[in-house]
């Protein structure tokens, strides 16, 4: 790593955008060119602190090799930060262990027991810069090494992700981990599982039927906003059973007092 004196309105820079965030007090000088460090102009900040080093850790990522940029793209995908699972992926790809090496030499990720990105934005970073079929891929993989009869629910969750376009087969899994999720309490998880079950549902009917119970389980979990927006995708079914039904989750919102959700339904 090259080391450059920084000017001191340089260093006064950095230390106040950084707002306190160690991380960013590394990541904002090594994000910046060298002639904005050496000669003493200020840093642009046109993008926020975090933004920026999401950046930096993106731009990192982009000088990697192809199979460990793959690599560290599963590692992100699987929020789990299962090793086994990592490998395992890895072995299915026909991707060496070895390939994993540049990503740990340039800072962003640790792999021993577990898979441990450097910071929560490498992650993101990683991620959300990666193009849709690559997301694809490496979802497509860890559905491949994830055992269904261990784990239905995170093999439902990655098969969808892998999807492209619209397929019952992956919406009926995420039903079933929607059911099993809210057997166990997790109204949250349950409403996920259900809405992207909906959004992948071929038949319209069945996907409005499925938004309506994505809808409730949001609405019950507090997340008025995401059942707002099921409901909008429930409603584009005219059947008098899921109109019915939504006029009931509207009245249960209303005296919640989830008044952004019965404000959605004001056009019935």
């Amino acid at each position: 790593m090259l080391v450059t004196p920084l000017d001191h309105r340089v260093l006064e820079r950095v230390v106040a955008e950084a707002c306190g965030n160690p991380m960013a007090l590394l990541e904002l000088p090594l994000s910046a060119r060298s002639a904005h460090l050496a000669g003493g102009f200020e840093l642009p900040a046109v993008i926020d602190v975090p933004r920026r080093v999401e950046e930096s850790f993106r731009q990192r990522s982009t000088e990697l090799p192809a199979d460990t940029r793959l690599l560290i793209l599963v590692a992100a995908a699987e929020p789990t930060g299962d090793a086994e699972l990592f490998w395992r992926a890895a072995s299915h790809a026909g991707i060496a262990a070895d390939a994993v090496g540049p990503a740990e030499d340039a800072g962003l990720l640790e792999v021993g027991t577990s898979v441990r990105f450097r910071h929560p934005l490498v992650r993101s970073a990683i991620y959300r810069s990666a193009s849709p079929p690559d997301r694809r891929r490496a979802h497509a993989l860890l559905a491949a090494v994830t055992d269904p009869t261990i784990d239905p629910d995170r093999r439902a969750w990655h098969r969808a992700r892998a999807v492209l376009g619209r397929d019952e087969d992956a919406a009926a899994d995420l039903e079933r981990s929607a059911g099993r999720a809210r057997s166990r309490g997790g109204l949250a998880a349950s409403a996920a599982f259900m809405g992207h079950a909906a959004r992948l549902t071929p038949d319209p009917a069945m996907r409005a039927a499925r938004a309506l119970d994505a809808a409730f389980a949001a609405n019950e979990s507090g997340a008025s906003e995401a059942a707002s927006q099921l409901l909008t995708l429930a409603k584009r079914d005219r059947s008098t059973r899921i109109r019915a039904h939504a006029w009931i989750c509207c009245v249960r919102a209303w005296h919640s007092r989830t008044r952004g959700l019965a404000r959605a339904w004001r056009s019935c």
